[in-house]
């Protein structure tokens, strides 16, 4: 299993990836007012993909949130158990 630094990291990243994901859909959608009806499908098109990666992207914070919940309660058991013995 990951250690709980690799899940953070994987974490910051996924959200670096979010943060730039975001900027672009609003650039494209800046560009959908300047723009032909031609261009204005290929604009959609390209924020519906972003946005794809978005969602998948969520989930997988979403995967990493439980992972690092569920180390977290091992190590608050085991710093029970450690008590019982001390």
């Amino acid at each position: 299993s990951r250690g709980l630094g690799d899940v953070y990291k994987r974490q910051d990243d996924n959200n670096s990836s979010i943060d730039n994901l975001e900027s672009l859909i609003n650039s494209l959608e800046m560009q959908k007012k300047y723009t032909t009806a031609d261009e204005l499908n290929k604009l959609n098109t390209q924020i519906a993909d972003v946005n794809k990666q978005l969602i998948s992207l969520n989930n997988d914070n979403k995967e990493l949130q439980e992972e690092i919940d569920e180390i977290n309660k091992k190590i608050d058991d085991y710093k029970a158990i450690k008590m019982m013995y001390e």
